[in-house]
């Protein structure tokens, strides 16, 4: 009986690492390699099921690898979801910030065009507004191009930064604007409330990056997940048979 058992678990194992060869060197398509997993593994442990049918109790005990796989399929699935609900929520962030810029941008290029360097044809539709400080038109001049750069440089959610310092240039406080000064100055308020909300999205990304390593939503890309499952379900699956072919008493 002993020998019967061991020579069961061998061929299992040797049938195993074929299948698990199959799928890994000789496809190159995972959907591919998954589905011939799973067609190679249903008929080799039909095969083998029937082949050693009495011993029912080894058989059994897989339920316990079965029911570990499924729960740890779950965990990474929920974690996915979570990661997934949360660059979604990076992404939000990032095109808000990236609005609040453009608009800030536009917002400090007009007070150049309307009240900095005035068009002489515009003389009689718009009456130019008064500097907040002596110099102020110049300095903005110069900060304009640095804003763009800077502003440029953050690309995507993964390196977006809440800073603020440029809007900080523009709190006029104590002092009555008038045109296109004031709406700079709003525009560079609503700026740094957006960078406010930004720091919540900027702390989740670095909690994130912090625990990537130990992220379970990973575990398909990491270890070919599905290629697992799909030889685990087929031996489910044959086991589901070979019962059902047993009360039918089609086996004995």
């Amino acid at each position: 009986m002993r020998k019967k058992t061991l020579k069961a678990f061998l061929f299992c194992c040797f049938m195993t690492f074929s299948i698990v060869v199959v799928g890994y060197h000789f496809l190159d398509d995972s959907l591919e390699a998954t589905i011939v997993i799973f067609v190679v593994s249903l008929v080799f442990f039909h095969v083998v099921l029937f082949r050693f049918k009495k011993h029912e109790n080894i058989w059994k005990s897989t339920d316990y690898l079965f029911e570990v796989v499924a729960i740890l399929s779950i965990i990474a699935a929920v974690s996915g979801l979570n990661d997934a609900s949360k660059q979604k929520y990076l992404q939000e962030q990032f095109a808000k910030r990236k609005l609040a810029q453009v608009e800030f941008i536009y917002a400090a290029e007009t007070v150049v065009t309307n009240d900095c360097d005035p068009l002489k044809s515009r003389a009689d539709i718009w009456e130019v507004s008064p500097e907040p400080n002596f110099g102020e038109c110049d300095r903005l001049k110069h900060m304009i191009p640095q804003m763009r750069f800077d502003f440029d440089r953050e690309t995507g959610p993964e390196n977006m930064t809440s800073d603020t310092v440029w809007a900080d240039n523009f709190e006029y406080k104590g002092q009555k604007l008038e045109g296109t000064w004031e709406y700079v100055q709003d525009k560079a308020e609503e700026f740094i409330t957006i960078s406010k909300e930004n720091e919540k999205a900027i702390s989740q990304r670095e909690d994130a990056r912090g625990m990537q390593g130990f992220d379970i939503s990973r575990i398909d890309s990491v270890f070919y997940w599905h290629h697992v499952l799909a030889f685990l379900l087929a031996l489910k699956i044959s086991r589901i048979s070979m019962e059902i072919f047993k009360k039918n008493g089609t086996i004995v």
